[in-house]
């Protein structure tokens, strides 16, 4: 059977997004977090920082953040402490 060979214009992607996003065409991030080796950890080291505690700031809860970043309660937490201690020094 041959291979199809397409142009990157022309392959029939569906643009799906993630948990961060609901379209990569519309993802607010620089970085596609599977282009990541370690995905939305690595992401949550530096890129995810400002956006987290901005959400925060405005009352956003902890469960709703942590659906959003995909991410366990308990790592909301976590890093909202280490941003804390960052920002003290």
């Amino acid at each position: 059977m041959p291979r199809v060979a397409y142009d990157p214009e022309d392959y029939p992607y569906k643009d799906t997004g993630c948990s961060l996003a609901p379209s990569c065409l519309t993802c607010p991030y620089p970085r596609c977090r599977y282009d990541l080796h370690s995905g939305i950890r690595k992401m949550g080291a530096g890129i995810l920082s400002g956006e987290l505690v901005r959400l925060r700031a405005e009352g956003q809860s902890v469960d709703v953040l942590a659906q959003r970043f995909g991410v366990d309660r308990r790592t909301i937490y976590r890093r909202l402490r280490e941003l804390r201690e960052v920002a003290v020094k």
